[in-house]
């Protein structure tokens, strides 16, 4: 094949896909500030790897009557990485089921099994430039990957291009373990390229590993994303790396599932898991990401994790891969029996996005949930909890809904920062229809009063019959009498005439709701159900239901709020065929509640027939949850970077399954020697000049060198290049640990065993200066040096008093 140069992209190449965007105004939506801007470019520039390293041999067991099948799947793809000298955080992505070769007339095909290898034939023009025949779909997300990589992330971005002659026919999984094994097999050859050289490809250095990535990756912790197919890959590697019987098991903090499908019904826990449903999707039209959904929220009592949801409006499947430029929603336009007035692209409403524009909304959630979950960058926190939307430049500017309207956002928080009040609970199913009096979540009793229907359903399937567990409402579209009903979960069906109540007592620790920050709820419209206004199918607001939310303390005061002033689930789908029942999130800040005592409170209510006369929903997962406001961390968009040292391996909690969790030390990686020049293993050295608090701001300064290393026989010498020097500033509150963030703030109480660092200014001659006060206390300064190839000198603590 022909050869590329290895290009370093500058800022500027980034910066043109974050620039100053118009958000479209189609309509009023509910308020809700904007959170940080996940599309500005970082600091960084990147580079970019094409790497080949062999075949990874995988056997699919028999399914539908055929034989097994084993096969090589070429472990292929594309790294971005930031031109920084480390430390990386990791985070691989997987594409879904597409065409793999191009044929020779330009259509689009994928090669049978019975082909060599079962791959396409890569072919050269006469003149010797390429004529690549491979459709590398891997290399559609390189506008997140670039993104990314400029925030200081590594993205490998894998090939699964063989598995997809075989996920179809011959796959009982639809090919999920055969990703899971490439998952694994590329985060292996990660962790090996971090410890020493990777391929190498002489005279090219764009298809060379060699030593580029390594000493520079944290490994300790590590990221998911994949698409359709890849979707459910990445959910499936999950259960997978923890039950792995051979191999190392990763440290998983961050899986987005993006459009997947859920062949396979897997329980996602113990990471962070978020799923973006495109609510025009013509190929994973049934949404079933949202399944996925449902049964990642409540796996244990103990669950340390969030669960985040984004319902997006008006986008299809494949536009968030700038390689399938196909249009699946397709079938929307036209005047057959699949056409929509607000998915169909010819429609003169439609909210149908763009390519450009979805990939804009793609880019602001997946980067927003990788870095706030991997990267620990908590001013995108409000993005996953609700309480901040899309910033303006992720807003559609070509065509869509107004950008209030454009994303709904479901979150549940982990179990140590949540309440639940109503989810319901497993035991209101088996009598039809559901008791009017029952046990809510919180301890008391739940109650309805005045419903013209009150019932718990869950439309998921029984695994052996194949039929819904309980069905909800049908919904069904015009041309189809399928359930529309998305949210494979428990929930409750709420119909009234006239004036309901739902009363949720609490008891014991739930009635102290100042311990949190939101009351959520999760709510849908049955816009199947005539007691509901009738939708236009392309305005959100045009069947917008709503009803009343009562905190009542134990005192007898009450306080009030109207639930569609926050959030836009009760906004019925919009289109005509392609519509969902999908729960969608609210969130009610705790301080829109006044006059009552929310440390003593004795109910929740939910009131009907007063802001709508009729109407019907479907609702779930109420509940307290997120810190309180004075307690969260702020939102700060300065840079903060991990240390680059490991957390000692028995600070690191082991992960279910038969391994613990691998931890590299920067310091400890294995220095590749060259053939011409020197192996560099000695540390830098930092010197401390002024470590003082003045103002009660900290000042520190001093100087840093790195010696390189002396000529040996052949070898040449290697000249020093220092990295950056970084500061920890820590304090310690009753076991946990409180850093110090560039803002001059402190971060919540969190494990002491992940300390976060500032960058000082300079290197040679270095400084910093907090940007405000010190709380009081006593705080612990750890500086450290780290050189160009990963040396990192050993710490120099320090202690000083504040206050």
């Amino acid at each position: 094949m022909a050869t590329r140069t290895e290009v370093t992209v500058l800022k500027a190449g980034v910066r043109t896909l974050a620039g100053v965007l118009v958000a479209l105004a189609l309509g009023a939506g509910p308020a809700h500030a904007q959170g940080a801007d996940p599309l500005a470019p970082g600091p960084y520039g990147y580079k970019k790897i094409e790497y080949s390293a062999g075949n990874l041999m995988i056997t699919i067991p028999p399914a539908n009557g055929t034989a097994s099948q084993t096969f090589p799947q070429p472990l292929e793809g594309s790294i971005i990485y930031p031109d920084t000298p480390g430390p990386w955080k990791v985070l691989v992505f997987m594409h879904g089921r597409h065409s793999t070769c191009i044929t020779g007339t330009g259509g689009e095909s994928s090669p049978p099994i019975t082909s060599p290898d079962v791959t396409c034939d890569d072919t050269d023009n006469p003149d010797g430039t390429e004529n690549t025949t491979k459709i590398q779909s891997w290399q559609g997300y390189d506008y997140l990957s670039t993104n990314l990589a400029s925030h200081g992330y590594v993205v490998m971005s894998v090939s699964a291009n063989t598995i997809v002659s075989f996920d179809n026919t011959f796959s009982y999984d639809a090919g999920a373990n055969a990703r899971s094994q490439v998952l694994a097999a590329s985060l292996d050859l990660l962790y090996r390229w971090n410890n020493g050289e990777g391929p190498v490809v002489a005279g090219d250095d764009y298809h060379t590993v060699g030593t580029k990535l390594t000493g520079k990756m944290e490994m300790q912790r590590v990221g998911l994303m994949g698409h359709s197919r890849g979707g459910e890959g990445v959910t499936d590697f999950i259960r997978f790396n923890r039950l792995r019987p051979s191999g190392r098991i990763y440290n998983l903090q961050a899986v987005m599932a993006l459009a997947p499908i859920d062949s396979q019904k897997q329980v996602p826990l113990g990471t962070n898991f978020g799923v973006i449903l495109p609510a025009c999707d013509g190929d994973v039209s049934t949404l079933s990401g949202a399944n996925a959904y449902e049964r990642s929220k409540y796996p244990n009592g103990a669950d340390a994790f969030a669960k985040v949801q984004f319902y997006v409006q008006g986008a299809d499947h494949n536009y968030f891969n700038t390689i399938w430029t196909n249009d699946d929603g397709a079938s929307y336009s036209g005047t057959g029996s699949g056409a929509d007035v607000a998915c169909g692209e010819d429609k003169p409403n439609s909210i149908r996005l763009f390519p450009a524009d979805q990939r804009k909304v793609g880019l602001g959630l997946m980067a927003a949930f990788l870095r706030d979950y991997l990267g620990m960058e908590k001013q995108f926190e409000p993005m996953m909890t609700g309480a901040a939307g899309l910033p303006a430049s992720a807003c559609p500017t070509l065509r869509g809904v107004a950008c209030s309207e454009e994303v709904k956002t479901s979150y549940i928080a982990p179990a140590a920062q949540r309440q639940d009040i109503i989810k319901p609970e497993a035991s209101m199913y088996g009598t039809v229809p559901t008791p009017l009096v029952s046990a809510d979540s919180a301890g008391g009793e739940l109650t309805a009063t005045g419903f013209a229907t009150f019932d718990a359903c869950n439309e998921d399937r029984d695994q052996i019959t194949g039929v819904q567990i309980k069905p909800c409402p049908t919904n069904p579209s015009p041309n189809s009498t399928t359930s529309t009903n998305r949210s494979y979960g428990r929930q409750l069906t709420l119909a009234w005439d006239g004036p309901a109540a739902l009363r949720a007592e609490l008891a014991g620790s739930a009635r102290n709701a100042a311990r949190f920050g939101a009351l959520s709820l999760r709510a849908a419209v049955n816009f199947g159900d005539l007691r509901n206004p009738i939708s236009n199918g392309t305005n959100p607001a045009s069947a917008m239901q709503d009803f009343d939310v009562v905190l009542i303390d134990r005192a007898g005061k009450e306080s009030s709020v109207r639930a569609a002033r926050y959030g836009t689930a009760l906004e019925p789908s919009l289109g005509s065929f392609r519509r969902h029942v999908v729960l969608n999130g609210l969130r009610i800040p705790l301080t829109a509640f006044s006059g009552v005592d929310l440390t003593d409170l004795r109910a929740v209510e939910l009131r009907f027939g007063a802001a709508t006369a009729r109407g019907s929903i479907q609702l779930a997962d109420v509940a307290f949850q997120e810190p309180p406001a004075a307690t969260a961390p702020a939102p700060d968009a300065a840079s903060v970077a991990p240390l680059a040292s490991a957390p000692d391996a028995a600070s690191v909690a082991p992960l279910p399954g038969p391994k613990r969790v691998d931890g590299i030390a920067v310091s400890g990686v294995t220095t590749v020697p060259s053939k011409t020049a020197c192996a560099d293993s000695t540390a830098p050295r930092s010197s401390v000049a002024a470590l003082r608090l003045t103002g009660g701001r900290l000042v520190a300064s001093g100087t840093a060198s790195d010696t390189g290393c002396h000529a040996a026989g052949r070898l040449a010498a290697r000249a020093g290049k220092l990295g950056r020097v970084q500061i920890s500033v820590t304090r310690s509150v009753a076991g946990r640990c409180q850093f110090l963030r560039a803002s001059g703030r402190l971060t919540a109480a969190t494990s002491c065993s992940a300390p976060l660092a500032l960058i000082a200014k300079g290197a040679k001659r270095w400084s910093l200066k907090s940007a405000a006060k010190l709380p009081a206390g006593t705080y612990t300064v750890r500086i450290q040096a780290i050189d160009a190839r990963g040396n990192l000198e050993p710490a120099k603590t320090r202690t000083l008093r504040a206050g």
